[in-house]
């Protein structure tokens, strides 16, 4: 079975948590064949920086709990991979907030409309 007909393999899960793209793991996948190896499909996603060793035990975790888990620790499971997503969406979209406060700020301070920090800039003392 592949990430794409099975639901519970650690590619799929990944996928669902936003942790990976499908072309990511296909990649992979595809390395891993290239290999011959019994290359862990996690261990080369996290040494290519497609996803961290957390997001990785997290869909493994999730994994066990889908195949072998009673009904409640299936349904957890699926809560895991969803809080995991939410947690992801919610990193980017702070980040994207703290982004464009600092350019607000760059741009109130040196009243330039694309004005760059540079380390020029922080290194100068302040006059006064």
């Amino acid at each position: 079975m592949t990430h794409e007909s099975d639901l519970t393999s650690v590619g799929a899960i990944l996928i669902s948590m936003g942790a990976v793209t499908r072309a990511q793991v296909e990649e992979v996948v595809e390395e891993q064949r290239k290999l011959r190896e019994d290359a862990l499909l996690g261990r080369l996603l996290v040494a290519k920086g497609y996803c961290t060793q957390d997001q990785f035990d997290i869909a493994m975790a999730a994994q066990k709990s889908m195949r072998n888990g009673n009904k409640e620790k299936r349904a957890l499971a699926v809560a895991d991979i969803s809080l995991a997503r939410s947690r992801r969406q919610s990193v980017h979209a702070t980040r994207k907030r703290l982004i464009e406060k600092g350019q607000a700020a760059t741009r109130s301070i040196t009243n330039e409309r694309n004005a760059v920090i540079t380390s020029a800039m922080l290194a100068k003392p302040a006059d006064g």
